[in-house]
């Protein structure tokens, strides 16, 4: 199945929320965390190169740069970055995802997380 790279991102955010996990959904989530990152690999290089071009520099409590960079949805320079990036997030990849029956998830998983990884799970 085609993933665009906005979507595989998404999917990226989403399995890394069970990496703890000891069991077999936790296997299958380092294994796709791996698969995604190397598909998204580039595109991660350009939106990474384009916050630092668009964001400004995190501050602590005294205004003192801390060494990081962010880029807020409410800054000016947000649909510049959107714009530049949505030429890189439609690119569409096919990766080679690792796949568990729903079976596994029962008892495992909630509605919502069942919901957010049913990428990860086939029939």
């Amino acid at each position: 199945m085609k993933y665009s790279n906005h979507d595989m991102e998404q999917m990226l955010d989403a399995v890394e929320h069970h990496l703890d996990r000891r069991d077999v959904i936790g296997y299958a989530a380092a294994r796709n965390s791996r698969i995604l990152r190397d598909e998204l690999r580039e595109y991660l290089k350009v939106r990474d190169e384009l916050v630092m071009k668009y964001g400004e520099a995190d501050v602590d409590e005294k205004g003192n740069p801390i060494g990081s960079v962010s880029l807020q949805v409410t800054s000016e320079k947000f649909p510049d970055f959107l714009d530049e990036i949505g030429r890189f997030s439609t690119i569409e990849h096919e990766p080679d995802l690792f796949k568990l029956k729903y079976d596994e998830a029962i008892g495992q998983l909630s509605g919502k997380e069942l919901l957010e990884l049913e990428w990860m799970f086939e029939d």
